[in-house]
């Protein structure tokens, strides 16, 4: 049986047929939304042999071991789209740490006590200069260093390790991190360091709001988690096809086709959920300047005995080192 949108001779498409690139999380979500939106035909394309795209799990003994996101929110899109895959996550309650360049395992992500008080008078006066001198002579706001530097000071913002954090986290030198980017990755900063915030924390009983739950995937790993999700796309007329490399994707006429190395697709629209510079590629755009990826190293490990902290996950805010997360 042919797969809908496939055809080897003259493209056929109508504007209920959708061509989507990737079967990732986005991918899925995407097909949801648009069987809602009432495209009929739905052709989900993917070069993994798997549904989940990064969702990756890797069983060595009696661990598994994770590629992708580690911890997921029970109101995620995914979950909105496809409820009933709820009840196989599991719930956890993580606890979030960090160690700082003193080597020590401490409050994420920055502590009053182990950063502040324990620094010592001669630190306190260091850090007060630093923010003096910032308020006044540093208040042209270009970067994610500038915008630490004005709001904690250049003294603490290194002595923290915050700068280490970022470099390690996106690849890049604060000083070329967008300040747009910088303002609503690290609102914390401005929220905890304006002496209006403080004070109004002090005076102001704290208000209980609903927290999401943590969940994590099942022990059955990554495949077992979705299945549920693509028995239902397909009984809503999704066709999956995966493990299919894709070689081009061309506009002819009125319908767009995606060449395989084993299949030509044509169909009238195209969602793409994979990379910019593989979508690029396929389209035969050359871009100016490749896009830069960052290679997270997350560091995994058993223990047992008393570690000296409670912290389930801890971030690296060491000056040294390359793992970003455990």
């Amino acid at each position: 049986m042919t797969p809908p949108g496939e055809n080897h001779g003259d493209p056929v498409g109508t504007a209920q047929d959708v061509l989507v690139l990737g079967a990732g999380i986005s991918g899925l979500v995407s097909a949801s939304i648009l069987l809602r939106q009432g495209a009929k035909n739905v052709v989900i394309v993917d070069e993994y042999a798997h549904v989940g795209g990064n969702h990756i799990d890797c069983r060595i003994g009696e661990y598994t071991f994770d590629i992708g996101s580690f911890i997921f929110q029970d109101d995620s899109p995914l979950l909105e789209h496809f409820p009933e895959i709820r009840p196989l996550y599991v719930p956890i309650v993580p606890t979030w740490g960090r160690l700082n360049p003193q080597g020590v395992v401490t409050k994420y992500p920055i502590s009053i006590k182990d950063d502040l008080i324990a620094a010592g008078p001669v630190e306190w006066v260091r850090m007060i200069f630093s923010i003096l001198f910032a308020r006044l002579f540093c208040r042209r706001l270009t970067n994610a260093k500038d915008f630490a530097r004005f709001w904690i000071g250049a003294r603490l913002f290194y002595r923290s390790g915050l700068r280490n954090y970022l470099s390690r986290f996106y690849g890049l030198a604060a000083e070329k991190i967008d300040i747009e980017f910088a303002e609503k990755r690290m609102f914390w900063i401005r929220e905890h360091a304006t002496l209006r915030n403080l004070v109004r924390r002090l005076l102001k009983s704290p208000t209980k709001t609903a927290a999401n739950t943590q969940l994590a995937r099942p022990r059955e790993g990554f495949a077992h988690l979705y299945q549920s999700s693509v028995r239902r796309l397909e009984k809503s007329g999704v066709t999956f096809l995966l493990g299919e490399e894709m070689q081009s994707l061309k506009k002819d006429g009125e319908v767009f086709v995606l060449q395989t190395a084993s299949r030509r697709v044509a169909l009238s629209r195209v969602v793409s959920t994979i990379p910019l510079d593989r979508i690029q590629k396929l389209c035969g755009i050359v871009a100016d300047d490749r896009l830069k990826t960052v290679t997270l190293i997350s560091l995994f490990f058993s223990f047992s005995g008393d570690r000296g902290f409670n912290h389930s996950i801890l971030y690296n805010f060491s000056h040294a080192g390359s793992w970003k997360r455990e």
